[in-house]
């Protein structure tokens, strides 16, 4: 069946707060894809973000990212004020594309903390009033997800009290705790870590309604899966027996990918490489957990960094990224693995980067649709060969894309291509006689926008900005860059509008993906 979506982080949408959140915002953007003809919403890893902003590199990658919490419906639950929220009149960031992180967080996690006391107040001061079936909620959330939220809190409320450092440079007694520094933490720390677990049952509570809003209006949410976690996390902090590490529990090696299209040194990613014959013994079961997580939130799910499956990029803790060299991955037994239990979640694979026959073979047993990113269809290839994103070598099992949140968008990409890039795209499309190079490339990304819907392939996605028409101005992420303006992109009100809706649902229906 052919179908189309769009890819929007949930940080990006606009919201009166400065972000994107999981609750108004959510949902409008939610009817304009119903309206536009689009089935699916692709957004990125929702876990809460560390010092980069990133989403991929995240204090936890099974907790929610709080500065995603809608605060309006925090006020319709009587746990804080229109006055508390609103009454200083001051704003929530200066510009409006873009979002500041460190202002937001500190506002905001005041306003949880307080909601979260206010939420504790409510249930022992009231048993037997309506908030008891929030209570009886709380509980079972507690219980159901203990496995990584009491490492979550327990690692937040350490952080707190240590003024927000990373944990590489806390005392080696905190940075790696044995169980007797564990149980000290938690009963010193008691208070502290009912709020940070607090946080998560708002953020959860309201993923499960905006999940049953777009699901009541035949959208499907495609969540992606990160692949590594971070040093600075929980699932590193107390589980380190899971990674690669020297006697002292330091980073041995890391992981990142060699020279590619992004980065002609290659990438160190400094991000803890997992211990495959640990995660093997234990039967997956930490993996399994997460898979099973996406299955619970999503209806559908990407695994990034695929190729990690089939071999992972290693590099020594103190080199640079071209030494490090390439180990086996888990590969087809894993693949079986989720298919055994977890058979019903759909998965697409992010087959990008360095691939190798591998990569194809894993690709092929599982039977996981890849993808083709039109932008890297008119890269020049050092041996001359057929490029497999060009359009006429898509298949059916497959998503396509104009271009993933680690590009620029279209527009950006016809605007600061090489010329030698643009030329292929030109004679691949039969414009090299248009002599208005202005009025080429204008041409030239409605060609390649078109080309992405009329693929052969089952299922085409379009970031938000594509559809827009924006530029590099908009993209959400530069790799091998660090700033402020990486995962910052926010879309402006006076966009989520009827004419996107009918300009969506026009071309929809041209290519036949309704």
């Amino acid at each position: 069946m052919r179908r189309c979506g769009v890819l929007l982080p949930i940080f990006s949408l606009h919201s009166t707060y400065g972000i994107g959140t999981i609750g108004k915002a959510a949902c409008e953007f939610i009817d304009l894809l119903e309206k536009g003809g689009q089935k699916i919403w692709q957004i990125l890893p929702i876990s809460p973000v560390g010092e980069s902003n990133s989403p991929y590199m995240a204090y936890s990658v099974f907790a929610g990212n709080h500065m995603l919490i809608d605060l309006d419906l925090l006020i319709e639950d009587d746990l804080l004020t229109y006055e508390t929220v609103n009454g200083d009149g001051s704003r929530w960031g200066d510009d409006p594309m873009r979002i500041n992180y460190g202002y937001i967080n500190e506002r905001k996690f005041a306003l949880l903390k307080q909601a979260a006391k206010t939420f504790a107040e409510k249930i022992s001061e009231a048993p037997e009033t309506d908030v008891k079936a929030n209570s009886d909620s709380y509980e079972a959330f507690l219980s159901r997800n203990s496995f990584w939220l009491d490492d979550y809190a327990l690692f937040m409320s350490v952080k707190e009290s240590l003024g927000g450092t990373t944990s590489d440079t806390w005392a080696p007694e905190l940075r790696t705790p044995d169980a007797q520094m564990v149980e000290k933490l938690t009963s010193e720390l008691h208070a502290e870590i009912k709020i940070w677990k607090t946080i998560q049952y708002f953020f959860f509570d309201q993923w499960a309604k905006m999940k049953a809003y777009a699901q009541a209006h035949d959208v499907r949410l495609l969540g992606d899966l990160s692949f590594y976690v971070s040093e600075d996390s929980s699932d590193f902090w107390l589980k380190r027996h899971l990674f690669l590490t020297d006697q002292d529990g330091s980073l041995s090696v890391v992981a990142g990918v060699p020279p590619d299209g992004f980065s002609a040194d290659g990438q160190k990613w400094n991000m803890p490489i997992y211990d495959w014959a640990v995660h093997k013994k234990n039967d997956y079961r930490w993996w399994l957990a997460r898979i099973q997580q996406c299955d619970a939130l999503y209806d559908m799910v990407r695994i990034d960094h695929f190729r990690g499956l089939s071999a992972y990029y290693s590099i020594p803790f103190d080199k640079p990224a071209l030494d490090g060299e390439w180990k086996i991955g888990p590969g087809n037994e894993f693949i079986d693995l989720i298919k055994a239990k977890v058979p019903n979640l759909e998965i697409i694979a992010e087959d990008l980067g360095v691939l190798d026959d591998g990569v194809y073979n894993l690709l092929a047993h599982s039977g996981y649709p890849g993808m083709k990113i039109m932008q890297f269809a008119f890269d020049i290839h050092p041996d001359g060969g057929d490029n497999v994103y060009y359009p006429h070598n898509h298949v059916k099992n497959s998503v396509v894309y104009t271009g993933t949140h680690d590009n620029t968008t279209l527009k950006g990409w016809v605007e600061t291509a090489p010329d030698y890039f643009l030329d292929i795209a030109r004679y691949y499309y039969g414009l090299q006689n248009i002599a208005d190079w202005s009025y080429m490339k204008k041409i030239l990304r409605e060609v390649i926008f078109c080309s992405a819907l009329a693929s052969v392939a089952d299922t085409a996605i379009i970031p938000i900005q594509d559809w827009l028409e924006q530029g590099d101005e908009a993209r959400i992420n530069a790799p091998s860059t660090i700033g402020d303006y990486n995962w910052s992109y926010r879309m402006k009100p006076e966009q989520l509008t009827q004419d996107l809706a009918d300009k969506m649902l026009g071309y929809t229906r041209r290519f036949r993906r309704i």
